[in-house]
This record gives C-alpha cells, sequence and structure tokens, in this order.
C-alpha cells in the first residue's frame, strides 16, 4: 500500500509541476510589473523553489530485505512511533538514537537498529523531513520526551545525519551520553564527557578524508577511531550503492554485524554509556 501511495504521489508531482509552473508563468505575466528585471527575478526564485522540491522528493529507496527487519520476534519488538520506529530488545538501561543519512529511506537502516537491539542497546530511528537531518537537528529532543524511561541515551548518525547527531551532542551534554559517527565527522567540539565512536570502511569514497581530518580536532578525549575493512559509506543501510561510492568487498550483513559489534563493545567499554 506504502508503495502504490508513493507511486501515485510521484505521477502527481510529475505530472503537476510543469503545469504549475506554466500556470504561476501565466500569472505573473499578467501582473503589471513594469520592472522587468523584477519578473525575471521571480520567476527564478519559482524555478529555484521548485527545483530544490523535486530534488528533495528523490531519496534512496531501502532494499526489499530491509523491511524484513520491521517485523518483531522474540527477542526484538519493533513498534512505530509518530512515523518513527523503535527497536525494543532485552536491554533496559540505553536506547541508541539514530540519525539516517541523506536522502536515504530510514527503513533501509532497520538491519543495523534490529541488530543493536538484539546485543542490548535500543534503538528509536528518526524520520527526518525530506531525508535530510539538517532540518531536523533537534528530533532527540522529542525521543527522549517520548522515551524518558532509559538511564543513558547516544545519539548516531550516518553521513549528513552523523554530522547533525555531532552537532546535537555538542550542545546537550545534559542528555547524551554518547556518540557514534558512521561515515561522518563533528564539525563541533565535543565535550570530553561524551564517548565518541568514529567508523568508516576502507573502501569508503564519499566521506571526505580532507574534512574529516581537518575536524578530528573536535573529538573528546574518549575517543576511538574503527576502520572497517573491505567496507563502504552505503553498507550501514540496504540501499543500492550510492553514487561516489567505492565497491564494497564485504557483505551488507557482514558490514551490520562488523558495526553492531564494535559499538558494543566500545560502549560497554565505556561504562557511562553502559552502566
Amino acid at each position: 500500500m506504502d508503495h502504490l501511495l508513493i507511486v501515485a504521489a510521484a505521477i502527481i508531482v510529475c505530472i503537476g509541476l510543469p503545469f504549475l509552473f506554466i500556470f504561476a508563468v501565466e500569472k505573473i505575466k499578467k501582473i503589471k510589473i513594469k520592472n522587468k528585471h523584477l519578473q525575471r527575478t521571480v520567476l527564478s526564485i519559482l524555478l529555484f523553489l521548485i527545483t530544490v522540491y523535486v530534488y528533495l522528493a528523490a531519496y534512496n529507496k531501502a532494499l526489499p530485505e530491509a523491511k524484513e527487519y520491521l517485523n518483531s520476534s522474540s527477542t526484538v519488538e519493533v513498534t512505530e512511533h509518530n512515523r518513527d520506529y523503535l527497536f525494543d530488545g532485552p536491554g533496559e538501561d540505553t536506547l541508541i538514537v539514530f540519525y539516517p543519512g541523506a536522502k536515504v529511506e530510514m527503513i533501509a537502516y532497520a538491519p543495523l537498529m534490529y541488530k543493536l537491539a538484539e546485543a542490548g542497546y535500543d534503538t528509536h530511528i528518526v524520520r527526518m523531513p525530506f531525508n535530510m537531518a539538517f532540518f531536523g537537528v533537534n528530533r532527540m529532543n522529542k525521543v527522549v520526551k517520548v522515551h524518558n524511561n532509559y538511564k543513558n541515551y547516544i545519539i548516531m548518525g550516518h553521513s549528513l545525519g552523523g554530522a547533525m547527531a555531532a552537532c546535537y551532542a555538542a550542545k546537550h551534554t545534559d542528555i547524551v551520553s554518547g556518540l557514534v559517527l558512521l561515515g561522518s565527522y563533528s564539525t563541533e567540539k565535543i565535550d570530553d564527557s561524551i564517548p565518541t565512536l568514529s567508523i568508516y570502511g576502507s573502501n569508503d569514497l564519499c566521506l571526505n578524508k580532507d574534512l574529516y581530518n581537518q575536524n578530528y580536532k573536535n573529538f573528546p578525549k574518549t575517543f576511538e577511531e574503527f576502520i572497517i575493512e573491505g567496507g563502504n559509506h552505503t553498507q550501514y543501510a540496504y540501499y543500492s550503492l550510492q553514487k561516489g561510492d567505492g565497491i564494497a568487498l564485504i557483505s551488507y550483513m557482514e558490514q551490520t554485524t562488523i558495526t553492531t559489534n564494535k559499538i558494543v563493545e566500545f560502549f560497554n567499554k565505556n561504562k557511562k554509556a553502559s552502566d
């Protein structure tokens, strides 16, 4: 049903936008604007807004395998909360709040969220406006307000989602107990009270290594960097190879498992986020 709605919406957008633009142009022409430069400016702004909308409306769809992890099992209960998803496993103390990468369908991360919940760290995927974490930096506030029964809250994100998660962590040291960056970096200084784990793949060609190194100084004292040999930028989630990314030498599940194990190991070692 969801797919039918998406297809219907796409058809309406594709057919409707050209007519909307033509209609707007005709209306603007009829308005008695003596200044032709102003008229051109108005038309340019309109075209720009339509272009931005079309760009934001397109995103990387989750592979069918990802949706299998939206089903509850005897170890993990998966529930939908205000269009977000909570993966509730055997753990009771810690919740990982996850910010998806730019223009990636959130359910593509379901396998990783499920595996982490199974390992004792409950997870909550945050749905971002237009699948862009830039528009929802403070979404964790709402999650913490709803799920206020946890002792520790780790914020985690992939790519742009990681950068926005880091921005949130830098400003909310009273809430955040830990930070995980997947193929990402922080442009703001992370407080030394927040254990931080950075993971990226050896074949990640989307991560800007120059910017990563330039912002290395923003990592706190309790920091660890882990490189997944053969991993790439895409395979933290189940979606088709991202444009510009390197080819992974390991499978989606292998990268998911390695990522899960490293996160669990890191926070089990750093007691603030695991007690």
